[in-house]
């Protein structure tokens, strides 16, 4: 190493460019240092250099070759090259990364190209999945349509028959039928006994569509049936007036729900005797059930506990007189419902939960369990707040004895024969709060265990209860 460094020191202190002078020197495998030594001699000499004893003196204790001058040599060739090699590499590198950029670019672009299309694709087959969907549901409302067509009067307007074609469409789990012309909500029926007069058209999605409806009476719909034992034969029921069975024991079955317009309301039309099953659904318009099943001689009528009611305001003697009749009803909506008076009058086998029975507007009930012999269910979550007549309404009613203390009478005008005869009665009413001018004609009449102390409190004029 001290060799090296003396004749990199000599030839750097003589400022010679010891790689030009001795590249091709070093090549070569000299092993002599005396060529060396010659070699600086003579540059030196060449240079004049003053000095030249400073080289004789580190040549003296100089004897072997100089191979890592080369080293040096090509080490600073090297660093150069490999210098140029990374501004090369750099330079590829960077080509590779705008090349890889644009690639990418190209590749977004593709897929944005790609999902653009799948998601028109896509698009495309919902749309078409959801057209044969909307065929298929018009297909249904067709096939509704044939069954109800005839169930129309004038009375009705095209916004009528929708939603009570809806009722129908939605237990096909079908809510998307509308009608196409906005126009025509409020337009009414025209009289039409032959059918194919009056033209709806309707839609579903984009889809539109046109049907014609049946028959359509004046102010009324006709009643359809047929006789138990002859389902083939459809009976229509024009005037109120039924076949009546050559078999007593023989039943009628309702295919058709007949109604009509009177002064103020829509009327249901009294069924016959006989029916033992009618239509699960009771016709939107209908407000009134009075007398519907007066007379009944049967027990039960199959689908009147599916009836939605909520359109219903009086049920005035609905099951009068029907002494067979002991069916439950008590999920019908009352709500809507201001007349409730005779609903039960003489009906001597009914005794059904009506506690849930919401009665908070109605105003009329007098005579309501008159005669209903078997009555005797619970009342106690009844708002009477708004009845003003009560009248009769537990007269001869000779099982019932119900709580009914906390009952509301502040409005009840008429409590005349209230209890008369009903024989079991025996609840403490002394703070229901009567108005003093109440009519109370033998409200206890025949009450054989009710306790008038009960009552004692009561300011009332008349004091003839018994």
């Amino acid at each position: 190493m001290l060799k090296f460094y003396f004749y990199f020191i000599l030839l750097k202190a003589n400022k010679i460019k010891f790689c030009s002078h001795f590249k091709h020197i070093l090549k070569k495998k000299k092993k002599d240092a005396t060529i060396l030594f010659k070699l600086v001699i003579k540059i030196i000499w060449e240079k004049k250099m003053k000095k030249s004893w400073r080289i004789l003196s580190a040549i003296s204790i100089i004897s072997i070759p100089f191979p890592i001058v080369a080293a040096s040599c090509e080490k600073k060739n090297n660093i150069q090259k490999t210098i140029k090699f990374d501004e090369n590499n750099q330079q590829e590198n960077k080509e590779k990364e705008d090349e890889q950029k644009n690639q990418n670019q190209q590749d977004n672009q593709s897929n944005k190209i790609g999902n653009k299309s799948n998601l028109e694709t896509n698009k495309e087959d919902l749309q078409a999945k959801e057209k044969q969907e909307n065929l298929e549901k018009i297909k249904k409302i067709q096939s509704l349509w044939e069954m109800h067509k005839d169930e129309f009067g004038t009375f009705h307007t095209h916004k009528d028959v929708l939603d009570q074609i809806n009722v129908y469409a939605n237990e096909e789990k079908i809510s998307t039928l509308e009608l196409a012309n906005d126009a025509k909500i409020n337009s009414f029926l025209e009289e039409d006994e032959n059918g194919g007069k009056n033209n709806i058209e309707f839609k579903i999605g984009e889809n539109k569509f046109n049907l014609k409806l049946g028959s359509v009476f004046k102010d009324k719909v006709v009643t359809k049936y047929y006789l138990e034992n002859n389902p083939n034969k459809i009976i229509i029921s024009k005037d109120g007036k039924f076949e009546e069975p050559k078999n007593s024991n023989e039943n009628i079955v309702i295919t058709q729900i007949g109604y009509m317009k009177s002064k103020d309301k829509i009327l249901i039309s009294k069924f016959p005797k006989k029916t033992t099953l009618v239509p699960k659904h009771l016709p939107l318009k209908i407000e009134s059930l009075t007398y519907a099943f007066s007379k009944l001689e049967v027990k039960e009528v199959k689908n009147i506990e599916h009836w939605n009611t909520k359109n219903i305001t009086d049920i005035n003697h609905i099951f009068s007189d029907s002494p067979f009749f002991n069916q439950d009803i008590s999920n019908w909506d009352t709500k809507n419902i201001k007349n409730m008076s005779g609903a039960f009058f003489g009906a001597t086998s009914f005794n059904q939960p009506l506690n849930s029975w919401d009665v908070s507007n109605v105003t009329l009930m007098s005579d309501m369990f008159s005669g209903a012999t078997k009555f005797n269910q619970d009342l106690s979550n009844w708002k009477t707040n708004n009845v003003v007549d009560m009248e009769s309404m537990f007269q001869e009613a000779k099982a019932f004895n119900g709580d009914i203390a906390n009952w509301n009478v502040e409005k009840v005008k008429r409590m005349g024969q209230m209890f008369t005869d009903a024989t079991s009665f025996n609840k403490n009413i002394g703070n229901w709060r009567v108005m003093k001018d109440v009519a109370v004609f033998a409200m206890f009449k025949g009450a054989e265990k009710f306790n008038l102390s009960y009552i004692s409190n009561w300011n009332t004029k008349n004091k003839n209860f018994t």
